[in-house]
Formats: C-alpha cells, sequence, structure tokens
C-alpha cells in the first residue's frame, strides 16, 4: 500500500512489539509528473486505535522528522530511550484531588466493592506502620523501609504517600521500579482495583 502511494514503510520488531513506521517520501520528481496523495486514509476503528497508540506512546523528535530511518546502521538509533510524557504532565489541581479523595471515600464505604478489599489491608503488618511512615518521609528526604516478602511494601506505602499528600491537597508523582514486566503489571493492576479504579486512572505502568 505503501509503494503505491509513494511512501516509505520501515518494519522492526517481532510479536506484540513489532513497530511500523511510514514516512512521506521527499519530492525528488521530475517536473509535470503528478505526485503522490499527501495523506495515509485510515477507516474509524484503525484511527481509535491509532489514536491510543499515540496517546501511550508519544514519537519522539527523530520519529517525527524521519531521522529514525536515516541511519539504520548506527547503534544510537536502534536503542534511543523515549521521553516518559507520563512525568511531564501537569500536576493535578486541588478541585481534582478533592474530586478524587471524594470518589475513593465513597467507594470505600459502599461494602459492596471495597469494604472487603479496605479490610484486607488493614491486616498487612505493614498497615500498622502508615502513620509513622507518613511522618517520617515529612522530615526526611531519604528513607528506606525493611520487610519481609509480602507485607505490604510495594502495594501499600505508595497509597500511603498517595492519600497523605492528597490529604493536604497536594499533588506528588510516584514510581515503583519492576524487574519484570508482569511484576509492573500485576502490581499496578493489583494498587488499581484497591482503589476501585482501572489501570490508567490514577495507577499505570510502563515497560520499557
Amino acid at each position: 500500500m505503501c509503494k503505491k502511494m509513494g511512501m516509505i514503510s520501515k518494519s522492526k520488531g517481532y510479536g506484540e512489539r513489532r513497530c511500523l513506521s511510514v514516512y512521506k517520501t521527499k519530492n525528488t520528481q521530475a517536473p509535470g509528473k503528478e505526485e503522490g496523495p499527501s495523506k495515509l486514509g485510515f477507516s474509524e476503528e484503525a484511527r481509535q486505535i491509532l489514536l491510543d497508540l499515540f496517546t501511550h506512546y508519544p514519537p519522539d523528535d527523530a520519529e517525527l522528522n524521519g531521522d529514525a530511518v536515516k541511519n539504520p546502521g548506527d547503534k544510537a538509533a536502534k536503542i534511543r530511550w523515549k521521553t516518559d510524557t507520563a512525568f511531564s504532565r501537569p500536576a493535578m489541581q486541588k478541585h481534582d484531588i478533592a474530586k478524587k479523595v471524594k470518589m475513593l471515600t465513597s467507594k470505600l464505604s459502599d461494602p459492596r466493592q471495597l469494604r472487603k478489599i479496605s479490610e484486607d489491608r488493614s491486616k498487612l503488618p505493614i498497615a500498622s506502620f502508615k502513620d509513622h511512615i507518613s511522618s517520617t518521609l515529612e522530615n526526611h528526604q531519604v528513607v528506606l523501609i525493611s520487610g519481609e516478602t509480602g507485607c505490604g511494601k510495594t502495594t501499600q506505602v505508595p497509597q500511603y504517600i498517595l492519600d497523605h499528600v492528597w490529604g493536604k491537597g497536594e499533588s506528588c508523582k510516584i514510581i515503583c521500579t519492576q524487574p519484570r514486566r508482569i511484576s509492573a503489571m500485576s502490581v499496578a493492576e493489583r494498587i488499581s482495583v484497591e482503589r476501585g479504579e482501572t489501570v490508567g486512572d490514577t495507577v499505570g505502568y510502563k515497560v520499557y
């Protein structure tokens, strides 16, 4: 399709990580020769999928300018670290925070939804240190927390921090690193469930 329309396509990766790039060719046609189409049309379903992909994985400057395919043998062109736009977004405003807190409170008070999850969270070993963790973070720039596997360090501490900061009407951004894709996905999904949300509302994940 690209060749018929006078465009260039480059493909890389395998399986779910396969990536296709489409570029317009530079105008090197002879005078009088008909120029190819200026845009590539997609169905409405394809447009929605592409919009979702561009929202979650925005192209960098090199890709927008077509530099990514000019030097395919260059190692730097093959391995590029993209800027994580999630942390470039504006901080939440006070009214947005208040709305989120109110929504979470109403969900926690509903016995049909999160009451059981809330009770299970309160039984975790780290729950008794919630206030101590919050107060320690207020007075120290670096805090090291050590605990046994399954005590709630990964799933609970970020929520303690978020709830504490939101309680003051302030916004914050929290990063939790995981060594593997499945760990990042499962932690994000677990925390989202505990907050009565879906992945991407307040909690999300990014895999490099």
